[in-house]
């Protein structure tokens, strides 16, 4: 938050009663201020430019879906936030994503994604330590990250520059999206297609939608990605904690016996901001998604963090899992997965998180070019230090459809 403008006739006059010889005055503008400024000036400079060449992209690119989800969540030993028994419930959520690129030249462009959403689905209900839905719904689209921002997602600047024949840099500013660089996973990835709960989608601790500046260089067959972010989580109490994220990831294509597959390696750290000792999350990860045969792939990640209960649930996560195409069996358009996490928790507390347990299935139908069904069932229980070991049992539908 940039600091309020000061009233310069009142200053003066003040200057002027204390017998000091008195200074122009400069209205200070707000720092959001001048970044909004800055921004439209970029749009109204890239509007009037002129078509770009032929074989290029088109100046403007937009992308629009729709995902509906119901569960229906069957709890045991389960309790909310408030302290009260989670019985069985069912739920459901919708969400509209839209984004937006305008190409400015060949090499820049601006890019904006936005978010609105109806319901929580059983994240709402609470329970365990773990989304069963990870996609941003209701609450996570509205004051995002408490900075009174609702539904706009991300708003960036991307420039890229190729440095040889087969290396390329591109370098983006504003408000980003971790997860848009680093933890990408080709079969275990997206909440709207593959599997839908948040062990299975990213690794721990990705901060989303704050200002920040992302580095992405590719080369052949190897990539190299670093986020930095200013971002900020919730606190128990209500407040919020801010700190600066960097993470750093290198990536690499791969073949074994005929078979190809990606390792993803990144590391990460914070700025000294958490507990009473201002420490610091440590930590690395590691992703691998490997392709067997055409229709059967599988995956693996793994994330170890420093043990910091002022910020984290769970300090290491290992997953792995496969998806395999129904063309196998005769089935064109049908897709199975089967996955399992193991997550350890941080706090040492009564009622902490010990440790985590996940089991997901899904079958997805591609009915047509874009639209796709798909039906769900995970497993999510967590084992708490001296109390009560949560359970749940969620059975799912969900739709999807690419405007």
């Amino acid at each position: 938050m940039g600091t309020e403008p000061s009233n310069s006739v009142s200053d003066a006059r003040t200057s002027l009663v204390a017998g000091a010889n008195p200074q122009p005055q400069c209205h200070q503008r707000n720092p959001r201020d001048r970044l909004a400024i800055r921004v439209l000036w970029v749009i109204l400079y890239s509007i009037q430019q002129p078509p770009l060449a032929q074989g290029e992209p088109e100046r403007w690119s937009f992308n629009a879906g729709a995902t509906g989800v119901l569960q229906q969540g069957f709890y045991d030993d389960a309790v909310n936030d408030g302290g009260g028994s989670v019985g069985d419930t069912g739920r459901g959520s919708l969400a509209l994503d839209l984004d937006a690129t305008f190409n400015t030249s060949s090499r820049t462009r601006i890019f904006a994604a936005a978010s609105i959403a109806k319901g929580d689905g059983l994240n709402g209900a609470g329970g365990v330590s773990l989304r069963t839905n990870a996609d941003d719904l209701e609450d996570d689209v509205k004051n995002i990250n408490g900075r009174s921002r609702n539904y706009l997602l991300e708003a960036n600047f991307a420039g890229r520059k190729d440095l040889t024949d087969s290396v390329s840099v591109e370098i983006t500013g504003g408000l980003i999206d971790a997860t848009r660089y680093v933890d990408t996973n080709r079969l275990a990835n997206d909440e709207n297609s593959q599997f839908m709960n948040e062990a299975f989608v990213n690794r721990l601790f990705l901060p989303s939608y704050d200002p920040g500046i992302a580095v992405s260089m590719k080369g052949g067959r190897w990539t190299l990605d670093g986020v930095w972010m200013s971002t900020r989580t919730s606190q128990s109490n209500g407040s919020y904690q801010n700190f600066d994220f960097f993470t750093v990831e290198a990536g690499t294509g791969y073949r074994i016996a005929g078979t190809r597959g990606t390792l993803r390696i990144s590391l990460v750290t914070t700025s000294d901001s958490f507990g009473d000792d201002h420490a610091a999350v440590d930590g690395g990860s590691i992703s691998v998604d490997h392709e067997l045969t055409r229709d059967l792939g599988l995956f693996a990640r793994m994330a170890i963090l420093s043990d910091e209960p002022a910020v984290l649930v769970h300090k290491s996560l290992f997953s792995g899992g496969a998806a395999l195409a129904g063309d196998l069996f005769g089935l064109p358009g049908w897709t199975t997965g089967l996955a399992y996490a193991y997550l350890e928790g941080v706090g040492d507390e009564p009622g902490a998180v010990q440790d985590s347990n996940v089991w997901e299935a899904y079958a997805r139908w591609d009915a047509a070019e874009r639209f796709a069904l798909s039906a769900d069932l995970q497993r999510v229980g967590d084992r708490l230090r001296g109390d009560e070991n949560p359970r749940l049992w969620a059975i799912g539908l969900r739709f999807h459809y690419a405007l």
